[in-house]
């Protein structure tokens, strides 16, 4: 069986960006979003495999470890069969927001995965 660890699983689905939409990635510093710097990878109308309707989501990763999920669409399956969530590199840690039997994602949906110590909201660098 493949385990797959070390995991930043924004949308995991079958999603196929060579039969469309883009794929972009860009560091910022300061983050246009928040405060530090980031990186931004955006998934802009890639459908998934088969044609299924396209998604357009991303992930904010911040300097002090958070993480920011933003669904402006998820698809016409909503999640029903993906994964969202993250896991560490051994695999001994994960948070999962939603599985693949359950359709958890709407449109303009965001999920804040804060690293510990960080602020809940992933706006600032600290919880003070």
């Amino acid at each position: 069986m493949m385990t797959f660890n070390n995991l930043i699983a924004i949308h995991w689905d079958d999603l196929d960006p060579g039969s469309g939409g883009t794929v972009y990635r860009q560091s910022f510093d300061p983050c246009p979003y928040g405060s530090g710097a980031c990186e931004i990878v955006m998934f802009d109308h890639v459908p998934y495999y088969g044609g299924w309707s396209a998604c357009v989501f991303e992930v904010i990763l911040f300097e002090n470890g958070s993480m920011l999920f933003q669904f402006q669409d998820p698809g016409a399956k909503f999640g029903s069969s993906a994964t969202t969530g993250i896991e560490n590199n051994d695999g001994t840690v994960g948070l999962t927001y939603a599985t693949c039997d359950s359709a958890y994602l709407s449109a303009d949906l965001a999920i804040c995965f804060a690293f510990p110590g960080n602020a809940p909201d992933c706006l600032s660098e600290d919880a003070d």
